[in-house]
């Protein structure tokens, strides 16, 4: 059973994941690699069915990048505009939420395929101030409930995650700059528009 609170062994494990990540941005590793080892191990440490990381997009589209764990609640690729799902809620908040629908998961939890999250916590991921993305954490029903205890673990990585951002978006700017240098007609973008948004560039 995972401990909700700042134990030693938690302390020591958590910290030594940060570590894990922080070699792995300093070695020169690829943004989205990096993403998806903060998606494992923030789910490892919490003892999570599920977490992922999602970038913000222009056009308030929040567009998955790294997920590990159970499918069924984590689908691949953008997610629609607006609404008021958790993670939106983070962001417009600019501050880590913890939400949960207990009913709903015990009405709809006996098939995996159909389950919805039980409890879900999000911290949001500000790059100068400027959200620009979420870390999602849920459990199913039945699972254990997510606290504002886990938030301080989860919160341990923002900054990392922050920082692959930053390198996402940085890449897709010169990807744009690249295109507009080679003329109309030239499509060097890659297939993606992150950090068209009118932010300013936060990779400084």
């Amino acid at each position: 059973m995972i401990s909700t609170r700042w134990t030693p062994t938690r302390r020591r494990r958590s910290a030594t994941a940060l570590a894990e990540v922080t070699q792995h941005i300093l070695a020169g590793e690829t943004a989205d690699a990096t993403l998806r080892l903060i998606a494992r191990r923030v789910r490892e440490l919490l003892g999570a069915d599920m977490a992922r990381v999602m970038v913000l997009e222009p056009g308030d589209v929040l567009t998955i990048r790294a997920t590990d764990g159970a499918p069924w609640t984590a689908p691949s690729g953008p997610l629609t505009p607006g609404g008021s799902s958790p993670a939106r809620q983070a962001i417009r908040a600019g501050r880590p939420t913890v939400t949960g629908d207990e009913r709903r998961s015990r009405r709809r939890g006996r098939d995996p395929r159909r389950a919805v999250p039980a409890s879900v916590l999000d911290v949001p991921l500000l790059v100068r101030g400027h959200p620009v993305g979420v870390i999602e954490v849920a459990n199913r029903g039945g699972g254990r409930r997510l606290s504002h205890a886990d938030v301080s673990t989860v919160g341990m990585f923002s900054t990392a995650a922050g920082h692959a951002v930053a390198q996402i978006r940085h890449r897709e700017h010169l990807r744009r700059l690249a295109s507009a240098a080679a003329g109309p007609g030239t499509n060097g973008s890659g297939g993606s528009s992150l950090g068209s948004s009118g932010l300013t560039d936060p990779s400084g």
